[in-house]
This record gives C-alpha cells, sequence and structure tokens, in this order.
C-alpha cells in the first residue's frame, strides 16, 4: 500500500512504468541524509511486496472498471481505489509480508556481507547491471502500466508507447525528478503533523549509498490571487467531479464578504470546485463591521469596502452578484446571503445614527458593533435592502440574518452610559421586516444565540457554531451546523481530524435524534489568499468525505479510519486536479500556522484601524501612570497601628558648636532663636557624608544651629522610608554611586549634625506641590499641569493617605530627634486647585477636611500643631483649618510679611550681592522670627566653591549675628575682609577667590538641572503615559455620486425605499451596462 500511494502521489510515476525497488530504496535513504528525520520503516514497506503481488496487482488495477458516476453509493466503489481492507484480506496480506520480511531480511544480510569484500569498481559495475535488469522487467510488465493509463481522466491525451531505450531513459529521467520532488516535499511536510498507519521497522539501509548532491528547493511564495486571479493553479487545473454525496440535504461553505472581497472570476471559479466536491450552497456574507461589500440599489451609502487584500477598494454590484447567483444555479450550487443584524453592525455607519457610536470600544475592540435598533427609520431602511438582496439572489432557498454575539456589545453600552436594547423588541419588528419583504421565516437562518438567552428570535432555521444540538440547547426545527468546522482557527488539522469532525454530526450523543439540514464549513476572516495557504479545498474535499457518512466495518481499529481516509483523501486529490502541495499535505494548511497567524494578527490591526479612523476622530492626551497605593497603604496601616498614640520622638540633645577666638564669638551669638541654613536635596542630591561634611565643617563653624533638610517636594522623593515601600522613594538625580537616602543615612547625618550644635528638621510636601509623590499611587490625575509645568497635588479625597501621612511623619520625627519642628510642605490650595479639576471636573477636592483630620491624629501622638511649619501660599493667606502652626515665607514670597508672629523666613543666597544679601538679611531679622533660614539649592563641592557658598554664608552669619550693623558696604567689606582671614583656616575654601572680598553678583544665570524644562520632561515620561482618546463623528459615504454612476453605469434616479422624499433627496445611481437593460437580460449576456 506505501509503495502504490507513493507512485500515486509522485508525478512522472504515474504516467511512466513504476520504478523499482532500489530506486525507492535510494530516495528514502537519501531523505535520510538530508533530513535526520525520516525513520527506517518505508524501507521495508517499499521492499517486501514481491514481484508478483506487484504484478498481480497491477494486472487486476488494469482490468478493474473505474466507479459508475451516475451511482452515488459508497457501496459501489471499487475496494482497491479505496484501500478498505475487509478482515480476511487483511490476515492474507499480513502472512504474505511476514514470509517476504524474512526473504528479505536473509537477502540482505547476504548482499551485505558480500559487498563488505568487494571492491568500489564491482560495487559500481553491480549497480548498473541491476539498474539495466529492473528497465527490463519494467519493459516486461507494459501491459499493466498501460491498464493503469487507462484509468486517468478524459481530460488527458492518450500517452504514446515509447521504445524501451527511450523509455529507460525516461525512466531514469522521472527517477531523478522524484528524488528531487520527495526531498522537497518531504521538507514541506515535515512542517506538518502527517498520520500514517504504523509498519514494523524497517532492515538497515544497504551501506552502499551513491553520493548525490541536492540542491535546496526555490523558495516558494504564497500565490496571491490579486496579482493573476486566472493563473491560480488550484483553481485551472481539469478535474474530474466526486461521484457521490453528502447525507444532508445542503452541503456548503461559508465566504466571508463581510471582512474580504472577492473578485468575480475567483467566485466562478470557486464555484466550479465546489460544484466538482459536490457542494450545493454558499453561504455569502455581505456584511460585518469591517465591510458593506455590495453596492445596493436602495442604500448606495451603506457600501464599504474591505480593507484587506483589497487594493482597489472594490465592492460587488448588483449586477455582478446576480450574475453569480445565475452562474451558480447553472452548475447546481444555491447561495444564501448574510446580512448580519443587530451585532457586527460597524460597516452600517453610512447612514448616521444607525450604528450606536462608543468610539473607545470602536477603537480598541474593533468588532461587535451593535446596531442602532431604536433609530426612526430601522424598519424601512431595512425592509428596503432585505427586498433588494432577496431579489439580487433570485430568491435564495435560505436568508441568513445573522443575530450572534449582541452580549458582546455590553462595554459599548457601558461607554455611552445606555441599557443594552430590548432586543425582544427588535425581534418581534424583525418578523414584521421578513413578513413585509415576502420572505418566508421558516426559511431565515439565524446563529445560534450566544448573547441573551431565552429571546424568541425571527427565523426558522438556527445554525450551530459553538456547539453541538442539545449541548446547551435543543434544535428545536431544520437546522445547520458549522461546529468545529471554522478553517480560519482550526490549527493544523489533517484530512482525517477534518473528518472526524464531519462525522460527528451524525453521531450527537446530545440530541441523536437531531439531523443536521445542512454542513457548512465556515471560513471566516479568510481572503482568496488565505484559502490558498489555509489549503480550504483540501479541507472541504475532507468534509465531503466526512458528510457521505459512509457504513464502516465494526471491527476496523482508529488506525485503520485513519489509513483509509488518507488513502480516499490522495485518490480524490489528484481525482479533482489539485494541485500537489494540497495533495501532499493530507488536508493540512499549506503554510505554518504561527506564519499564518502573523498574517491574520497583522490584518486584524488593519481593520481596527480602518474601523476607528472612519468613525471616531483621535485625541492624544496624557494621563498618570497607574501606581497601585494598595500596596503603599497596607504597610502604612500596619506601621500606623504599631505605633499610632505614642510619642513621636524622644528630645535629642544637641551639642556645642565648635568654639571661635574670643574675637569671633560674637560671630556665634545671634539675635534670634533659630539661625541656619535649608538644604534641597530634591534639586541637588549628593551623598550622606557630604551633607555631614557640610554640616560640620561650614554650618557649624559660622555659630548656625538650625538645618532644614528638603526631602520631598515636587522634584523628587528622595527618602526611602521603612513606613512605607522603599519604591516610594526616588530621584531622576539619583545615579548608581548617589542614591535615596535610607533610615540609617539620614539618622547618620541627624548625629552628625546634633554633635556640633545643629538641629535637624525634615521637610516633606504633604498635599499640594507633591509631584514627587507619584510613585506611591496617591497622586491626582493631573498630567497635563505636571507635564508643563511639572506641578501637582495629591489626591487629599483618598481614605488611605492619612494613615500614610502619619506614619510618614512618625518615622521621619524618629530620625529627626534633634530638633521639635517637622516641616509640611506648601499649601497652595487656590493652584491646586487646576490640578483637581483637571482630575475630576465634577467634583470639589476639599483639601481642608484633610488638614483638619491630619491636625487630630498628629495631636493624638503628642505632635503638637505649634510645632508644624508650612509654606506661606503665594496668596499670603493662612488657612484656620491648615495642619502647622508655624508660617514659613520662602525668599521668592512678595506679600507683605508680619512681624511679631510665629513664622519662619529664607533668604536666597545667591540672588544678590553681599552687601544687598546682608540689608536683606537685616531687614528679615527687623520681623523677629522664630527663625531664619539660608537657602541653599546646590550642595555638590565644585558648585559650592564657584558660587562662593561658604563667602555668601558668612555674610549672611554676619547680618544674623551680635556683631555691630555696617551703614555702606564699604564699612561690611572692611570687617568682613578681617573676618574671612581670621577664618580662612577653619573654614574650607573661604576666601580662595577674590582674596576675602565682598562676594559679588553671581556672574551669568545660575540654573539647576531641576528646575530646567528637559528635567520637567523626563518628570513627565516617568510619571505619566499617552492616553488615546476618541470622539464619535459622522460618516460620509463610501462614495459619490459620480464614483455610483461609473460603478452602476447609466444614472437613473431611484428613490431609496421607506425613506421620507421631504427629509431625503433621491439618490442619482445606475444600473446594469445601460439604463433600459433589465436585470434577466444582464445575466443572459
Amino acid at each position: 500500500m506505501q509503495s502504490s500511494l507513493r507512485a500515486r502521489r509522485g508525478v512522472a510515476p504515474r504516467r511512466k512504468a513504476a520504478v523499482g525497488r532500489y530506486q525507492l530504496v535510494l530516495a528514502i535513504t537519501l531523505s535520510v541524509a538530508l533530513t535526520g528525520l525520516v525513520t527506517t520503516q518505508f524501507v521495508l514497506s517499499t521492499s517486501l511486496y514481491s514481484t508478483q503481488e506487484k504484478q498481480q496487482r497491477q494486472q487486476h488495477k488494469s482490468h478493474a472498471k473505474g466507479p459508475n458516476p451516475s451511482n452515488l453509493r459508497t457501496d459501489s466503489f471499487p475496494r482497491e481505489q479505496l484501500h478498505v481492507v475487509v478482515p480476511e484480506e487483511q490476515k492474507q496480506s499480513e502472512r504474505r509480508l511476514n514470509e517476504s520480511s524474512r526473504e528479505h531480511e536473509s537477502r540482505e544480510n547476504d548482499h551485505e556481507d558480500e559487498q563488505k569484500t568487494r571492491p568500489d569498481s564491482e560495487k559500481k559495475d553491480d549497480l548498473l547491471t541491476q539498474q539495466d535488469q529492473k528497465t527490463t522487467k519494467r519493459n516486461e510488465h507494459g501491459p499493466a502500466q498501460e491498464g493503469i493509463r487507462k484509468h486517468k481522466t478524459d481530460h488527458e491525451a492518450p500517452e504514446k508507447v515509447e521504445s524501451p531505450v527511450d523509455e529507460d531513459h525516461e525512466v531514469q529521467k522521472a527517477h531523478r525528478e522524484t528524488v528531487q520532488k520527495f526531498v522537497d516535499d518531504r521538507r514541506v511536510r515535515l512542517k506538518h503533523r502527517i498520520s500514517r498507519p504504523k509498519v514494523a521497522r524497517a532492515a538497515s539501509p544497504p551501506e552502499v549509498e551513491p553520493q548525490i548532491e541536492v540542491a535546496p528547493p526555490p523558495e516558494k511564495r504564497p500565490y496571491d490571487i490579486l496579482d493573476d486571479p486566472l493563473q491560480n493553479p488550484d483553481f485551472n487545473k481539469p478535474s474530474k467531479p466526486l461521484n457521490f454525496t453528502a447525507a444532508v440535504p445542503y452541503l456548503g461553505v461559508l465566504i466571508d464578504g463581510g471582512r474580504h472581497f472577492f473578485p468575480m472570476d475567483w467566485m466562478k471559479r470557486a464555484v466550479d470546485r465546489l460544484s466538482d466536491l459536490r457542494y450545493n450552497l454558499i453561504h455569502l456574507r455581505l456584511t460585518d463591521d469591517q465591510a458593506f461589500n455590495v453596492l445596493l440599489d436602495s442604500h448606495p451609502e451603506l457600501a464599504y469596502p474591505a480593507a484587506v487584500n483589497n487594493p482597489h477598494q472594490q465592492v460587488w454590484t448588483a449586477s455582478e452578484l446576480r450574475d453569480l447567483t445565475a452562474y451558480a444555479k447553472s452548475k447546481g450550487v444555491s447561495i444564501m446571503p448574510e446580512v448580519n443584524v443587530p451585532g457586527h453592525a460597524g460597516a452600517w455607519a453610512g447612514i448616521p445614527h444607525l450604528v450606536v457610536h462608543c468610539p473607545e470600544f470602536i477603537c480598541q475592540r474593533g468588532y461587535g458593533l451593535p446596531l442602532n435598533v431604536t433609530h426612526h427609520d430601522l424598519k424601512p431602511i431595512l425592509t428596503s435592502i432585505l427586498k433588494e438582496v432577496v431579489d439580487i439572489f433570485d430568491d435564495p432557498p435560505f436568508l441568513h440574518l445573522g443575530g450572534d454575539e449582541v452580549n458582546m456589545a455590553g462595554p459599548c453600552f457601558n461607554e455611552v452610559r445606555s441599557p443594552v436594547f430590548n432586543y425582544t423588541a427588535f425581534e418581534v419588528v424583525l418578523k414584521e421586516i421578513i413578513a413585509d419583504v415576502g420572505y418566508p421565516e421558516k426559511q431565515v437562518v439565524r446563529w445560534e444565540m450566544t448573547g441573551q438567552a431565552n429571546l424568541e428570535r425571527a427565523g426558522g432555521v438556527e445554525q450551530f457554531w459553538e456547539s453541538y444540538p442539545g449541548e446547551r440547547h435543543k434544535a428545536a426545527g431544520p437546522f445547520f451546523i458549522s461546529n468545529r468546522l471554522y478553517f480560519d482557527t482550526n490549527q493544523d488539522q489533517n484530512a482525517y481530524e477534518v473528518w472526524q469532525n464531519t462525522r460527528r454530526f451524525y453521531v450527537n450523543d446530545y440530541q441523536p435524534e437531531a439531523v443536521p439540514t445542512a454542513i457548512i464549513a465556515g471560513t471566516f476572516e479568510l481572503s482568496t489568499t488565505w484559502w490558498y495557504d489555509r489549503n480550504i479545498l483540501g479541507r472541504l474535499l475532507a468534509v465531503a468525505l466526512g458528510a457521505r457518512n459512509e457504513t464502516l466495518p465494526k471491527t476496523m481499529k482508529d488506525q485503520d479510519h485513519e489509513k483509509m481516509v488518507l488513502d480516499q483523501y490522495q485518490v480524490f486529490c489528484d481525482q479533482l486536479g489539485y494541485s500537489q502541495a494540497i495533495c501532499e499535505t493530507n488536508g493540512g494548511p499549506i503554510i505554518p500556522t504561527p506564519e499564518y497567524k502573523k498574517k491574520w494578527g497583522d490584518g486584524w490591526v488593519v481593520w481596527k484601524a480602518h474601523i476607528c479612523e472612519r468613525m471616531t476622530t483621535t485625541e492624544v492626551t496624557k494621563a498618570m501612570r497607574p501606581r497601585s497605593s494598595d500596596r503603599v497603604a497596607t504597610q502604612a496601616n500596619s506601621y500606623f497601628w504599631n505605633v499610632f498614640g505614642f510619642p513621636a520622638h524622644t528630645h535629642t540633645r544637641v551639642g556645642q558648636h565648635p568654639t571661635l577666638p574670643d574675637d569671633l564669638q560674637a560671630l556665634q551669638r545671634h539675635l534670634i532663636p533659630h539661625c541656619g541654613v535649608m538644604l534641597d536635596t530634591t534639586r541637588s542630591l549628593v551623598p550622606a557624608d557630604r551633607l555631614g561634611t557640610i554640616l560640620t565643617d561650614t554650618v557649624a563653624k559660622l555659630g548656625f544651629n538650625i538645618a532644614q533638610l528638603r526631602l520631598v517636594s515636587n522634584k523628587g522623593f528622595t527618602f526611602a522610608p521603612s513606613s512605607l515601600p522603599h519604591t516610594v522613594g526616588h530621584s531622576l538625580l539619583a545615579t548608581k554611586e548617589i542614591k535615596v537616602y535610607t533610615r540609617s543615612d539620614l539618622m547618620g547625618t541627624v548625629a552628625k549634625a546634633s554633635a556640633v550644635g545643629i538641629q535637624m528638621i525634615p521637610e516633606i510636601s504633604m498635599t499640594t506641590g507633591s509631584a514627587g509623590w507619584y510613585e506611591s499611587g496617591y497622586l491626582a490625575n493631573c498630567p497635563n499641569r505636571l507635564c508643563e509645568i511639572g506641578d501637582a497635588s495629591i489626591d487629599v479625597t483618598n481614605p488611605f493617605l492619612p494613615p500614610t501621612v502619619y506614619s510618614l511623619i512618625y518615622e521621619l520625627r524618629s530620625i529627626f530627634s534633634s530638633s521639635p519642628y517637622i516641616h509640611l510642605g506648601s499649601d497652595e490650595r487656590q493652584d491646586a486647585a487646576a490640578c483637581y479639576q483637571e482630575a475630576n471636573p465634577t467634583f470639589h477636592a476639599d483639601v481642608g477636611a484633610f488638614e483638619r483630620k491630619m491636625v487630630k491624629v498628629l495631636e493624638a501622638s503628642g505632635i503638637a500643631n505649634d510645632s508644624v511649619l508650612r509654606y506661606a501660599n503665594s496668596q499670603g493667606e493662612v488657612y484656620s483649618d491648615r495642619t502647622g502652626g508655624v508660617t514659613h515665607y520662602g525668599p521668592d514670597h512678595a506679600t507683605e510679611i508680619p512681624a511679631d508672629a510665629p513664622i519662619f523666613v529664607s533668604v536666597d543666597l545667591l540672588r544678590d550681592d553681599g552687601w544687598t544679601l546682608y540689608q536683606r538679611v537685616k531687614e528679615l531679622v527687623s520681623k523677629k522670627p522664630l527663625g531664619i533660614l539660608a537657602e541653599i539649592r546646590t550642595l555638590t563641592a565644585p558648585r559650592w566653591e564657584g558660587l562662593e557658598i561658604p563667602e555668601r554664608l558668612l555674610v549672611y552669619a554676619m547680618a544674623v549675628s551680635e556683631l555691630p550693623t555696617y551703614a555702606n558696604a564699604a564699612a561690611l567689606g572692611e570687617r568682613y575682609g578681617e573676618l574671612c582671614r581670621a577664618l580662612s583656616d577653619r573654614l574650607p575654601g573661604l576666601g580662595r577667590r577674590h582674596d576675602c572680598a565682598l562676594p559679588g553678583v553671581v556672574s551669568g544665570k545660575v540654573t539647576f538641572l531641576a528646575d530646567t524644562s528637559t528635567f520637567v520632561q523626563q518628570q513627565c515620561q516617568m510619571a505619566t503615559y499617552p492616553v488615546t482618546q476618541h470622539h464619535a463623528k459622522l460618516v460620509a459615504p463610501r462614495y459619490n455620486a459620480t464614483e455610483w454612476e461609473q460603478l452602476r453605469g447609466a444614472p437613473r434616479v431611484f428613490p431609496a425605499a421607506g425613506r421620507d422624499p421631504q427629509r431625503h433627496h433621491p439618490v442619482v445611481i445606475g444600473h446594469g451596462k445601460s439604463g433600459d437593460e433589465s436585470p434577466v437580460e444582464s445575466v443572459a449576456s
């Protein structure tokens, strides 16, 4: 059987004498050397047959009569051609195989021993002698071969009888072609799983193997029918129709015109092939979300071409479909058109408001759009469409109206904030429409219901595609079935598996009495090219084999079933004239599934893009990157309940400042309680050791007793707390060497500062000016404000925010235990309103409620409100419900600073020259604040010296100390020079520039990376992501009046059915080749 099977597969062996056993062994062993995957079982299967058995089989074939085409019963088909082996014949065959196997093994062993002792020259001579002997045998069996040639189709011309010399030459040529073809096809078949009957393990191949160099097969380009439709090899070879029919009234195939355009010559050739396969029904989809593939006279504005594999953006005209219908009927094939309602209606957008416009659903999902069943003109529109469709297809035996997956549109209705339509009412209207059209409702087909349960739908025939009748619900009447015959999704199923799925329809355990009216093979989403890629013709042949429902012997095993089906597939594949690519794959796909899936995925991308572009306008906005605040809240809550109610910290006493000489000690005596510096680590991130050096070597020696450390602001979050996940801490300024501070880093810095008499105040932004919190997930969603000016606020409505902020405050107070104060940043409520408005235009964020809550939480833990600092806002307003009893006026504050109030003030060291700085500090000291701070925004050593920070700090120290007040710049400069020279050996870098002259204005503009637009852009990219928003728009008709005229021919006025002539203008279109030509005449022509 195996040798005869291969003989039928080859091209030359079917036309010439059978190739000898040694040539087949040579071909198979060559494939072993090239692929490494072919097992030795083929050698035995080709060599076990004796010459006598071959002659008997050839004589049997030469005298056997071919099948009677008029007889459609499968039991009249010759057993030899069907390869159905009855048990008795199978036993006899097995006995002959065993005897031949033993004889063959004996001869092979003797041959191998003899070959080992002979020189290579003799081996070559014997090889040529064997070739001549085999050629003589083939000449002797000429009549048998002539008998085989009688079975060829009528389309082939009779072959002439060649001389022995010519025949030998042709056989050798055929042998080379067979070897090359076998290797090429084997490479293709190895990509697919091909089921084969199991045979005994073959003997070892001969030791002598000719070394043949085989060139790699040429690259095969999948056929694109759009290039040249007349060159498709699968539709132009001569064929002989099958001589059996299905056991159901209708055997059909679905052609997906709702997603692809199929040229008319392709459609007609498809009809020819389907007729050869004894298919008698084409399920032709006209509409889906992706296309409205017909230009109707009644509603030409609905026409919308498919976007994939349709370079000329074509749709079918009514005259083309009429002509196709007539042609199909002449071939015994009916066409069932499908107009899908009420789901999958995206392509109906040519009529305004006929489709529910949910732009985000349209662009994200791309399919499953619902028809607007509440449209005031829905009934007349559908009536006119269906009337024309029924007329075009000449009263088809069935009319398909879709009806599946209406539940898929749920997110669409949610988007437009509308309840799902009452489809029960729609089905009632649809029944009225069918009656108005005059088409029998019992012949209307609907898809298996996959949405609303217990919905009484219009139609009399149900098409099952997801289940079997009775599996979910019973078939109440006639039904079609397509379950497990969707060739777009079935992976690498071969002919046998497709045959099994088809026969399953006749053995339905869920509803045994249910027999389908039609079996429909589905080719959803497959274009002309993809029909080739997925080997649809080969699979349709397998469906036809399964649909005839032949009776099989009860004793036949599964492997025998498989062998029988694959053998039948090969016989009929050759008979139908299909290309070798189709036959050799045993019904499997032509190209590997991963390659097809890539094409399929690319097609869906194009479909979604086109429907989105057609029905929506696009706006690209930004949104804050989603950060889960749950993890932060969980850890903060745990920390909160462990520490709540306990004192935040035990006050750490600070040490003494470094002692200065007696004549300089006045510099360390200050006019106000707290004098010091503010170090901004969010603008200038330096290692913790560098902070300690600044505090001990410069700040402490000038007599300052306080240092504020800014850790959280709009610029970053430079502390990795243990009360919250460490990922909350981050900074764009961080590097591998310089990282955000840990708890131990800050405790070390505080310890160093305390040792030299400096109290440390931590500063964090708690509500506004808090863009640095974005890793926590607590920021309000105001990406535009963040990306424009680098400012964002915390979402104070988050219920988990209070324990989170409290936990952070508690931890910082326990670290910064040397100071009674903590700084909670700004309270710019009016500026923050823009952020909250962007996040939720309909909701007002009550910042005051959050502030009042925080006051109570902090007081319950022993943190007094008068120990909390807050920056004064730009309006100078102090809110009564604010957390923090001490107002801090920054260096950029423009309003009047009150005197004798619980305030802190700041000065910018780099803004002015030395004399102006001195005057500004004296003015602030006169306000008698609780504290004054010199704000330092750069902390790196090079810029520290380049900007003369030590010199400016000395001027600042002179202004806040008990030194005399100097009336002019000269007097200040003279005293400054004396102090500078006296302290130069104590303060690093002091006086190195300008020889202790009073600092001047900083040359050039001082910029910091954190204040640049580049930093804001980087922060924007890190904290936000682009969001594409879609807005619904009205769709213009795809074709204008001129294009209609060109497509239709001569124009005529055709008022659309069901339209109010007062509201709608008549459409000028054409029909047929001339205005007077009737549809019948057009079809006849």
